[in-house]
């Protein structure tokens, strides 16, 4: 489980299924958090070497990043090549990778994948904030 977030925080979303990863910014955004969402690691990884976003090492004042929501399976780079990419400085535990082919995993592995905690699609939004660490009583939708 990740630390509980005693500070704002920036959630970075990376999803190709477009209904979800607009689901899940709608959720960060109605519960208060910042967020921003791609549809591919190689938009997100353009999108922080234009500066649209710091990861939480970084001094500078805009838009900090210091969690994120990947999906595992995306069309060309995938979430673990971008998250290696990510981290560091984006801590491992702080990076969750979201899947819809947990059975290719094994058993052992599928609630954490190569170090980062692991929800198989589809999750309630109550097992993501418990991963982030943030909690919100009134959501009960599944993504």
């Amino acid at each position: 489980m990740l630390h509980a977030i005693t500070e704002p925080f920036g959630l970075l979303i990376v999803d190709d299924d477009e209904s979800l990863r607009l689901s899940l910014l709608r959720w960060a955004q109605s519960v208060g958090l910042q967020a921003m969402a791609f549809e591919s690691a190689e938009a997100c990884l353009q999108a922080w070497r234009d500066h649209q976003f710091e990861l939480e090492s970084s001094v500078s004042d805009g838009f900090k990043v210091t969690h994120a929501i990947l999906d595992i399976t995306l069309p060309g780079m995938s979430g673990l090549e971008l998250a290696g990419h990510l981290s560091p400085p984006l801590p491992i535990d702080r990076t969750i990778m979201i899947t819809a082919r947990a059975s290719e995993f094994p058993v052992e592995s599928r609630q954490f994948h190569r170090g980062r905690p692991t929800l198989s699609k589809p999750f309630s939004l109550s097992a993501l904030e418990s991963m982030i660490g943030y909690d919100v009583n009134d959501h009960s939708d599944d993504c």
